[in-house]
């Protein structure tokens, strides 16, 4: 053992060392006093790296440095103290102009610093503290400031804990993540300075699955082109959940601007991944995203993503993200798309504002996702654009985008954006290619309290000889208003009653059951909920009274019915009316069919009776429509249409 009392100057020549436990067992007491302190220093003038400093090897055990300060260590592209293998006790030490580190933790060192200050590190790494793959730190009460680049340098595999008050005193301290492979589990710790990823990326993944936590108010910092890479090659979890007052921020070491880094995605084997109360910012570098998933189903829940290049959030195929609560804007360059949906991805987005980027609010193509409250404003181009597939978005809002929703698939498949606000009651204007729009929200959306859907069998029909049926649901029991209001605004018919849905029929008489006069009328439904009072916003919708439409009218099935896959649905109403001609009974996968396949057809009117059998013999379960269209005099056409539910035996009813 080496005891240095109280008071002792220990001056090293150029490029000396003095080196514990290195070989061999061995001690160092090095305690002095606040009054008479214990100085290791240089023996020519000071300057950082003039010698190499004190190294604490493996039979270091029981070491202890007390009332002291280090300084001019670092030569060789050392530390003041370097520790390997062992667990000194390091308190109320000042190691200072330091080259390189000032203190550097390799694999097996585990020191104990309290009470201490690393104070002007420069050259080499520049680091205050640089803990190692393998190395352990536990700190507290320490103030790690004015290193030339960060307070603690922390590799993957390298562990730290801080207690009492936390690390940095002087918030211009930082810590460095440096990149590669993490294998094991880590926390990165909220200490009051940011980590920054500064070489490499650090990929997320191993034969032992290791998740990387990152504690609320952490503040990840990652330098132009760097990445956080997790579950890409291998099984690998984020859990970076922060809190509202809290909230965990992955941003850019440089100026914020769009595309700084490249992105953080989530890979196959990421599965389990959340990230809660944090923002992203500045990503997108290379046309890649702020946040990208691929083959995995990452929770992200009030996240805001800003400032991205190309696309804020990327889902590509397999990928099925489930995201809530959150915000994704200010995205420019590139395609400047707040979310992109990849064909093969299937998101879950709810109560999600996309707005202020310069491309589209959302971009499909060709993917399964569930889109709900979601609020798309103020986008530079399209609010929706959906270039393949079939889509179906409720409850939302969509308004100040040139193009509300643009739909362009080449095999005419349906955008289906009924439940919509468009920014006025009136409903949408500016729609491109086949989009249903109808009924839409006479108000904001109220996610705490909606309608869950609202469908009519016909949008047309002659008044006094046909029907509309019209089939609506809740989500709990409510009172609920169905108002028909004339071109006038004024109310020709009221039905009303309380429970989780109804089916309501309307002939197109007033209140003295006579028939109304042709025009446009509006149906308006309105419901509160019984046990909470909750209001719904109200949905509208058009019905366009013609007299000279023949009736095509569905009695069975009607509004939307559940059938067995295999058996024969017989299909009964009417076919006739005003200069009948013929009927044509079709059916097709969906609500709204890109393709039909005929049932039946005639040129008999049918009065009340059967007018087809769909058979479903060959047909898979899932959801169809039938159609019954009537040709009257003058290419005059009504139409009646009704879901049908098909499940097979086993399925869950």
């Amino acid at each position: 053992m080496l005891t240095i009392e109280p008071g002792v100057e220990v001056r090293a020549g150029d490029g000396q060392l003095l080196s514990i436990g290195e070989g061999g067992a061995g001690t160092l007491n090095a305690v002095g006093t606040p009054e008479r302190p214990i100085l290791f220093t240089t023996a020519e003038a000071l300057a950082p790296g003039r010698w190499i400093g004190i190294s604490f090897g493996a039979g270091s055990g029981g070491s202890r440095i007390e009332h002291a300060a280090v300084e001019g260590g670092g030569r060789s592209f050392k530390a003041g103290i370097q520790v390997v293998g062992s667990a000194p006790v390091l308190t109320n030490v000042t190691v200072r102009t330091s080259s390189h580190n000032g203190i550097r933790v390799e694999a097996g060192g585990a020191p104990r610093i309290s009470d201490s200050t690393v104070t002007g590190t420069t050259g080499g790494d520049g680091t205050g503290i640089s803990v190692r793959a393998g190395g352990r730190l536990e700190i507290s009460n320490t103030s790690i400031q004015g290193s030339t680049n960060g307070a603690i340098t922390l590799e993957p595999g390298g562990a730290e804990r801080a207690d009492g008050d936390g690390v940095v005193r002087e918030r211009a301290g930082r810590g460095e993540a440096r990149g590669g492979n993490l294998g094991s589990s880590e926390t990165w710790k909220s200490f009051g300075y940011p980590y920054y990823v500064i070489d490499g990326g650090v990929n997320v993944f191993g034969a032992g699955s290791p998740v990387l936590t990152i504690e609320p108010g952490g503040v990840v910092k990652a330098r132009a082109g760097q990445l956080l890479s997790i579950g890409e090659g291998g099984a690998g979890t984020l859990n970076a959940v922060g809190t509202p007052e809290r909230p965990i921020l992955f941003t850019t070491a440089e100026a914020l601007a769009p595309g700084r880094w490249l992105e953080s995605p989530s890979g196959a084997g990421s599965g389990g991944s959340r990230i809660e109360h944090a923002a992203v910012e500045g990503g997108g570098r290379s046309f890649k995203a702020g946040i990208q998933v691929a083959g995995s189903a990452p929770v992200l829940t009030n996240v805001t993503v800003r400032t991205s290049s190309h696309n804020g959030i990327r889902v590509e195929a397999g990928g099925a993200p489930r995201i809530s609560d959150s915000t994704v804007t200010g995205t420019t360059g590139g395609d400047g798309t707040g979310i992109h949906l990849a064909s093969g991805s299937a998101a879950r987005i709810e109560r999600t504002v996309v707005s202020g980027n310069s491309g589209a609010g959302v971009a499909n193509e060709g993917a399964r996702p569930a889109l709900r409250f979601l609020t798309l404003s103020g986008n530079g181009a399209d609010g929706l654009r959906s270039s393949s597939g079939e889509l179906s978005l409720r409850d939302g809002a969509l308004t100040g985008q040139p193009v509300p929703v643009r739909n362009t698939d080449s095999e005419l498949r349906v955008v289906d954006a009924r439940q919509q606000w468009w920014g006025r009651a009136e409903g949408p204007t500016g729609l491109v290619g086949r989009v249903e729009s109808d009924p839409w929200l006479g108000a904001l959306p109220t996610p705490a309290f909606a309608v869950t859907s609202l469908g009519a069998s016909t949008g047309a029909f002659p008044p006094g000889t046909s029907s509309v049926g019209l089939d609506f649901e809740f989500p709990s029991v409510a009172g609920w208003i169905l108002r028909l209001l004339a071109p006038d605004g004024s109310e020709v018919r009221r039905f009303e009653g309380t429970g989780r849905g109804a089916t309501v029929t309307w002939n197109g008489t007033g209140t003295a059951k006579a028939a109304l006069a042709d025009g446009e009328y509006r149906l308006r439904l309105e419901a509160s909920e019984e046990s909470t009072g909750r209001v719904a916003a109200p949905l509208v919708g058009r019905l366009l009274l013609d007299s000279a439409l023949p009736v095509a009218l569905l009695t069975s099935p009607m509004g939307s019915v559940r059938a067995r896959a295999g058996d024969e649905l017989a299909i009964d109403g009417s076919a006739g009316g005003t200069g009948f001609q013929s009927y044509l009974l079709e059916a097709g996968p969906g609500d709204f069919p890109a393709s039909w396949t005929v049932v039946d057809r005639g040129t008999v009117p049918v009065a009340s009776g059967r007018i087809g059998t769909f058979t479903t013999a060959l047909l898979a379960a899932g959801r169809y429509t039938v159609r019954l269209s009537v040709t009257g005099t003058a290419g005059k056409v009504a139409t009646a249409t009704a879901r049908v539910e098909l499940f097979e035996d086993g399925t869950c009813r």
